[in-house]
């Protein structure tokens, strides 16, 4: 019954029903449900009754402007938006009075709906908190936040800088993970440029991003660039957000890791196999060691950061092997 009830809701495209959620009630489209199934060969299977009352709710709350330390300004269009366990969305639309409230009355949902409240200002898009719908429940307050924007980047920090390093046959694999973080009261949000430009070592191949653990961002031949908002550390956001990038460098009894940065770095570590490779430059310090899967050490060790411009750290092999001298000498 709920597919049905979706797609009366909803409409259907490719056989030109439209959607009837505007014109009927939920309980209307119910008992529409129920009488379509009356009609069919499943209503011995599935009782009538069992369709389940949805009763209209109300939304509300305030929208505060963190920024200014004030409610947002009256106007600010707000978007209801609620889906349900199919996917289904259905939005609705008001704006905030000169208070910075707002009211979305008699909302009609799903049992199984989940919904939050979206606003945009100064170009960046914002969303509360989302929340479920409760079994007998008809009264929600989700209060939001918005932030000014600024394009300058001060307030950008790299809050960590780790690399793991993996020696594979013929290459190194680097996986670098980037935590950012905005510390002042405004989303950074630049007009034309990225909001961090990472870039790799020039010696850098097949360079891949980790969609899955990685803030949305993209490659380009310069390296890694971020070109999203980033919200203040206060924000309903997480208060740090990531980007994962892995590469190969050549190998080479001495590989220089040059991470050019244009942001103050709070910490920086590098985790290397056990025994096959030395960490110099930039006052290492080891953290300890660690066993990632049998036989297998790796040892964390803990950089002073370099300040903005400056170069990164050396891996140093003592000796290579026969073939590994070949390759190091072929890919240079």
């Amino acid at each position: 019954p709920q597919a049905w009830f979706n797609i009366i809701s909803n409409g259907n495209l490719a056989a030109l029903m439209p959607p009837w959620k505007d014109r009927l009630s939920a309980q209307e489209r119910w008992d529409l449900v129920a009488h379509l199934y009356s009609l069919s060969g499943n209503a011995a299977r599935v009782p009538v009754a069992a369709a389940p009352a949805v009763p209209a709710v109300r939304v509300h709350g305030r929208v505060l402007n963190a920024t200014r330390g004030t409610t947002a300004a009256a106007g600010l269009l707000l978007t209801l938006v609620t889906a349900d366990a199919q996917g289904a969305q259905r939005t609705l639309q008001t704006a905030t009075d000169r208070a910075g409230n707002f009211v979305f009355d008699d909302v009609q949902l799903a049992p199984d709906a989940r919904m939050e409240v979206r606003a945009e200002h100064e170009r960046v898009k914002y969303a509360s908190r989302t929340i479920a719908l409760e079994p007998g429940r008809v009264d929600y307050p989700l209060d939001m936040e918005i932030f000014d924007s600024t394009a300058a980047l001060d307030t950008v920090e790299l809050v960590q800088l780790h690399f793991i390093v993996e020696q594979q046959a013929a290459a190194l694999l680097v996986t670098q993970v980037a935590v950012l973080r905005n510390t002042g009261k405004r989303t950074v949000a630049p007009v034309v440029a990225p909001l961090l430009a990472l870039r790799l070592p020039a010696a850098a191949s097949q360079a891949q991003l980790r969609p899955e653990q990685s803030w949305p961002a993209r490659l380009t031949a310069a390296g890694v660039e971020l070109a999203t908002a980033l919200l203040p550390a206060s924000a309903a956001e997480p208060a740090t957000q990531q980007v994962v990038v892995s590469y190969f460098l050549p190998i080479a009894a001495l590989v220089n890791i040059v991470q050019p940065l244009d942001y103050p770095v709070r910490s920086v570590t590098v985790t290397v196999p056990s025994g096959q490779l030395r960490v110099a430059g930039a006052a290492a310090q080891p953290l300890g060691e660690r066993e990632v899967r049998p036989g297998v050490r790796m040892q964390v060790l803990q950089l002073v950061p370099p300040p903005p411009g400056v170069d990164g750290f050396y891996l140093h092999r003592d000796q290579l092997n026969e073939q590994e001298a070949e390759l190091a000498r072929t890919t240079r």
